[in-house]
């Protein structure tokens, strides 16, 4: 029974909703991982195939692991089902059950009427109790965070379900916008899907449009500026953005997060620099499109690795700014980074 998957978090996900809708169920799951947008889909799934409307007032528990202590969720597990086949249990933030070794004996026997579902905030360590048994007896899923490339499909999953179409640049544009945090990424489509309305093909103009952006005016052009070493129209890109957004501070942390992807994939060209990678194995590996790669490199060029180090001091203060109550403007703290990231110590200019 025992399954620790190499899959992403989206195949792990696919999978074990299948088996949710095929109510193929097993006594008990773990799941752990930075990802929570996707396990938390997987509990209401569970919850709607295993247990009809009227069967949970009765057999349906949600516990939290700071707020109780081992014994009393065993005690709810071994609980028959009242008027039901099977009764449902999730404990949330399995991790921080107090006296949650306890699991590893109810992993040897449990209970067959009952389907445990356990969400660890974090990851687990396997070589101790109850990891160590879970990992034997337990179906373990791991939901690691996804690439750039993987959010792009759920993207087009999401599009799926609702009955419409993203282009493939549009889904990477809302990545880059987004991040790569599935719950930030799923609230951001519902936001562009609205803003579609009856339209059912959602494109990169939409993405632009509905983000405040504009052709002129958007986080793709203050990267092509910064690489340019073009410091004032980077300023009036910046500012322009900042002005448009109904929240600046909000607006700000969406500058920095896009930057600090930008630069992120920098530092992993410059991992890749000898390894001879076709540019579309190197667009793989960093979740771009192919068409992208030579704007890249030739940011890779303007920001050698010794630059890099500055580059990410410069937004670690940035972001630090922005969710300080009290602090700088959200314009002055997009300013100081923007004139930072020009002055970077080894920065090339063009």
């Amino acid at each position: 029974m025992a399954r620790k998957s190499k899959k992403n978090a989206l195949q792990v996900w696919r999978d074990l909703s299948a088996e949710f809708k095929n109510k193929a169920f097993k006594p008990i799951y773990l799941v752990y991982g930075a990802e929570r947008y996707l396990p938390a889909q997987l509990q209401r799934q569970l919850i709607d195939r295993a247990l009809a409307p009227h069967e949970r007032d009765f057999n349906l528990d949600i516990v939290y692991g700071p707020d109780t202590e081992a014994s009393a969720v065993l005690a709810i597990c071994h609980t028959v089902p009242m008027m039901s086949d099977r009764r449902v249990v999730i404990v949330r933030g399995f991790d921080q059950l107090k006296g949650n070794r306890k699991f590893a004996a109810y992993a040897k026997r449990p209970n067959p009427t009952a389907i445990v579902f356990l969400a660890c905030t974090g990851n687990p360590r396997f070589n101790a109790n109850p990891y160590r048994m879970l990992m034997q007896k337990a179906v373990c899923a791991e939901f690691a965070p996804l690439y750039s490339n993987q959010v792009s499909q759920f993207i087009q999953g999401l599009a799926k379900q609702d009955q419409c179409k993203v282009n493939p640049d549009a889904a990477r544009l809302l990545v880059e916008f987004a991040g790569t945090s599935l719950s930030v990424v799923a609230n951001e489509f519902q936001k562009l899907r609205a803003y579609a309305g009856e339209r059912n093909v959602i494109t990169r103009e939409d993405v632009l449009k509905a983000s405040g952006q504009t052709r002129e005016n958007n986080v793709f052009e203050l990267q092509d500026a910064l690489t340019a070493s073009r410091r004032t129209d980077a300023l009036s890109i910046a500012d322009q953005m900042l002005l448009s957004a109904s929240n600046e501070r909000g607006e700000g942390l969406l500058i920095v997060a896009f930057l600090v992807s930008f630069f992120t994939k920098l530092w992993k060209m410059h991992g890749y620099a000898h390894a001879r990678l076709t540019k579309y194995k190197l667009a793989g590996l960093l979740g771009i499109s192919p068409g992208l790669v030579s704007r890249y490199q030739e940011a890779q060029r303007a920001y050698p690795l010794q630059a890099l180090e500055g580059v990410f001091s410069a937004l670690l203060s940035a972001d630090y700014e922005l969710k300080t109550s009290g602090g700088q403007s959200p314009r002055v703290v997009i300013t100081l980074l923007v004139n930072r990231l020009m002055s970077a110590p080894g920065k090339v200019s063009h």
